[in-house]
């Protein structure tokens, strides 16, 4: 009789119905599993001079090109929940029981062992792995082709210790790995719900409200999406801000916009600040997203002010927000970040906002506004006047001169205030050779 009919006809499931913890059993078998990868040297030795393997090494070089992907599909689930796409599982030798796998980053960082995962991170990651763990040991083929792997798992409180990433993206994404295992949990995250039923689709899922049983949708937490959208959102500004500033070693300055930049750039070089252009690193606080610029404006100033509030260890460099003289910001300084407003230059009445402000008004001739023609809903027709801001930028920044850029001095002074507030005395500095 067939091994797997007979443990079925005793009633035999060989795997525990409720599970607690999986940790050891799940690292050991991890272990098995790169060692079933492996090649022996020997074999390698062979491929690599051209040489004819013989029928059993021939064999396993063969089963451990398949056995690869058992150890590919455990590393989905890893990069997943650290949510890094280059991430992999790293053996260390025998003699560090306790760093015997060890995770690798994409950036090069080394996790040194699988303990050291976020508690809702660890969860996910040996829950989904325990799944390929038992659906193997049937057919070592479902650790290769998980959507093979066939059962019924049940979760209480499946969201629960996790993180609102791992619960709406991560989450979702790892039970779609696995479309013949149904999932029957329950859980009080709408965030959860929201991402399964972005993940599946309204059709391929069901959600029950208990205790009535009555199945619902997740349309009624639409705006609990967009309030994690909003949350996302910041998420990825405060991470792309912290990457900004690991990566530059002066000190920096941050714009309203990206024609700010511009602008100053060409004051300091048309005023001989050359100098103090190359001892700066001037930025836009925006990036360039999918609807535009994004983030940028005196909204992306404060976010980089509010966060370096809750966490000003994040910032090594010195940093100088530099608002538009309208936003009436008030002069601030938490340690290492300024600030600074840009001065009002009250001879300039048409630019009523912006640096543009501090231009000679005379430099505003009519080719640098666009007349559009609006029809309303009435047959009403309203002219809109609007200032070409890009194009003003490019011929100033190209045939400006010195005196048009004057009113400039004033971001001179705060620029050179900061610059020297940040230098290192004389005694600290390193000795030139």
């Amino acid at each position: 009789m067939d091994a797997r009919a007979n443990r079925r006809s005793k009633n035999d499931l060989d795997k525990p119905l409720q599970l607690e913890g999986c940790a050891d059993e799940n690292i050991s078998w991890i272990l098995d599993v790169l060692f079933d990868a492996a090649v022996d040297f020997d074999v390698i030795q062979k491929l690599q001079v051209g040489l004819v393997l013989s029928g059993t090494e021939s064999r396993d070089w063969n089963n451990s090109q398949v056995l690869q992907r058992a150890r590919q599909n455990i590393e989905r689930i890893l990069r997943a929940v650290v949510q890094d796409n280059q991430a992999k599982l790293q053996r260390r030798l025998r003699n560090n029981q306790e760093h015997r796998l060890a995770i690798q980053l994409g950036n090069g960082q080394v996790i040194p062992n699988l303990q050291s995962l976020s508690q809702g991170q660890s969860q996910l990651f040996h829950l989904f792995s325990t799944i390929i763990r038992y659906g193997e040991r049937s057919d070592l083929n479902m650790s290769i082709r998980l959507s093979d792997i066939i059962g019924l798992v049940v979760i209480d409180e499946i969201a629960s210790h996790l993180h609102p990433t791992l619960q709406h993206d991560v989450l979702p994404k790892l039970i779609k790995l696995f479309p013949k295992v149904q999932f029957i949990v329950s859980s009080h995250s709408l965030l959860f719900l929201l991402g399964m039923e972005k993940r599946f689709g309204s059709d391929g899922l069901s959600i029950l409200e208990l205790p009535d049983g009555d199945r619902i949708n997740s349309e009624r937490f639409s705006e609990f999406g967009k309030a994690f959208e909003y949350y996302q959102d910041t998420e990825r500004f405060e991470s792309e801000i912290k990457q900004l500033i690991a990566e530059i070693t002066k000190p920096v300055v941050m714009t309203e916009g990206k024609l700010d930049v511009l602008y100053i750039q060409t004051a300091l070089k048309l005023l001989g600040e050359g100098e103090l252009l190359d001892s700066l690193e001037i930025r836009p606080v925006g990036n360039k997203g999918k609807k535009g610029d994004e983030d940028g404006g005196k909204n992306g100033l404060n976010r980089v002010l509010n966060f370096h509030k809750k966490d000003p260890s994040l910032m090594n460099q010195p940093i100088l927000l530099l608002y538009d003289w309208d936003t009436s910001k008030p002069a601030e300084q938490i340690e290492k970040l300024w600030v600074r407003s840009i001065l009002h230059n009250p001879k300039n009445t048409k630019a009523k906002k912006g640096v543009e402000n501090l231009f000679p008004i005379d430099l505003f001739e009519e080719r640098f506004y666009k007349t559009d023609v609006k029809e309303g809903d009435y047959g009403e027709h309203s002219t809109i006047t609007k200032f070409q801001k890009k194009e003003f930028c490019n011929w100033i920044c190209e045939h400006g001169s010195a005196s048009d850029f004057e009113e400039f001095k004033g971001i001179v002074k705060i620029l050179e205030e900061f610059v020297k507030a940040h230098q290192s005395p004389p005694d600290q500095q390193p000795a030139s050779e």
